[in-house]
């Protein structure tokens, strides 16, 4: 943006939070947030206090020793929609070397739509009050001490396995998984909104996996030791209906409570999904709500990455094989925190692998079987069983093909962004 020595800026309001390298300035209305040194903060107060652009280069010559190159900073700070759009006046180029004045002024982000903007910060805070916490913990760690004492009601691997009104139950699964997912993501955001945070629902893929989200970008503008807590709020929800559901299944296996037909095992069924979305948080080589509770914690820039190439390098050291990258630019703090976490890392590849060879493959293959019996049925006159299993065949497939769309758009456009950067 082209300066004036006596234009002063006028900016839209912002927060601004210590991090570990210095601030994080940004716009909730956009989501719009940057990392600053405690030099370019300086010269956003001072801007902001109404000082004109020769007076902050002058108050920045005395405090650094330098000239400061106001003219790019402050494109920056314009693209990022902090700075309110206004006429300049016309003068000489007073700071920097670079005329912009050709160019058009970028667009102004878009204000962000949030969602459940009716839920009131003090009834968030009601919902995970100290007192609210206590009684989730209580209630969970009942509901562990019943699955303890009656290891008979956990469900097996063949609940999940309906052979026959397979279609039926597959629709009510996906109903079900509907309701849980929001109830998890509602979690996130009123727990943001507990701690005064704004955020918005959306929809995005892992891989192929559909799945719904929560923008909670909003919580960069907050005290790091608060942003834990909107980040637990969709897992503290999975405790909730986990630990209602274990008393549920105990009412089931005592007689108290009673459900018709295969509706018994649908509910347990419901049960075990619900378990393995929770330890799918454990997954710590994706990027799951624990995995960002950890590196808000420890403050990392890019845990994960910098573990996969921490792993990667002892296995090279180990089978002598060349290639390893370089590491030194971390700090020793951080790389205490890479080593740590690899143990981490490699326990949550092992659950995966657990879940995947003893209860994902064997249901799927479960499946595999029925499907095979009921087209190999056809000849006898059973039309209804392989009409239900074509119904099962087409929604799944339906599903993860707007799966492997949405993946294919994402690789797509990682690889288009790759290439205009080169």
């Amino acid at each position: 943006m082209p300066l004036h020595p006596e234009q002063t800026i006028e900016f839209y309001p912002f927060t601004c939070q210590p991090d570990k390298d210095g601030f994080i300035v940004g716009r909730p209305q956009t989501l719009t947030y940057l990392a600053l040194p405690e030099e370019g903060v300086r010269i956003l107060s001072w801007l902001q206090s109404g000082r004109t652009i020769k007076e902050t280069a002058a108050l920045y010559e005395q405090a650094y020793g330098e000239h400061p190159d106001l003219e790019d900073f402050l494109a920056v700070i314009e693209e990022s929609g902090l700075i309110k759009t206004q006429d300049l006046p016309s003068g000489d180029i007073a700071v920097g070397q670079t005329d912009l004045t050709g160019k058009g002024a970028p667009l102004q982000p878009q204000l962000v739509q949030y969602h459940m903007t009716w839920l009131s910060e003090s009834l968030a805070k009601a919902c995970f009050s100290h007192l609210a916490m206590w009684f989730l913990a209580l209630f969970a760690a009942s509901a562990l001490c019943v699955l303890a004492i009656h290891t008979e009601i956990f469900p097996s691997r063949s609940d999940m396995v309906f052979e026959t009104n397979t279609s039926l139950f597959l629709i009510a699964f996906l109903l079900f998984q509907l309701g849980s997912v929001m109830l998890h993501e509602i979690g996130h955001l009123a727990a943001a909104r507990s701690k005064g945070v704004q955020a918005r629902f959306g929809f995005g893929n892992r891989l192929w996996i559909i799945v719904a989200e929560t923008d909670l970008t909003g919580i960069w503008s907050i005290p790091r030791k608060d942003r834990v807590l909107p980040l637990l709020g969709g897992p503290m929800v999975d405790v909730l209906l986990l630990s209602g559901g274990t008393f549920l299944l105990l009412g089931l296996d005592k007689g108290a409570v009673i459900f018709p037909g295969q509706w018994a095992q649908f509910t347990k069924a419901m049960y075990l999904f619900l378990c393995f979305r929770l330890l799918w948080q454990c997954y710590f080589f994706v990027r799951t709500d624990f995995y960002y509770i950890f590196t808000t914690a420890f403050e990392c820039k890019n845990l994960l990455q910098d573990t996969q190439t921490y792993v990667m390098n002892r296995l090279k050291r180990f089978l002598g094989i060349g290639g390893v990258k370089d590491q030194s630019a971390i700090s020793d703090r951080e790389m205490k925190v890479i080593q740590a976490y690899s143990w981490i890392w490699g326990i949550g590849r092992i659950l995966a692998l657990f879940v995947l060879f003893f209860y994902i493959l064997p249901i799927l293959w479960s499946y595999l079987v029925i499907f095979y019996k009921a087209f190999s049925n056809v000849g006898n006159g059973k039309v209804l069983p392989m009409l239900d299993s074509l119904l099962v065949i087409g929604i799944s497939s339906a599903i993860y093909g707007m799966g492997f769309v949405m993946w294919g758009r994402s690789l797509f456009r990682s690889i288009f962004k790759r290439e205009r950067t080169t």
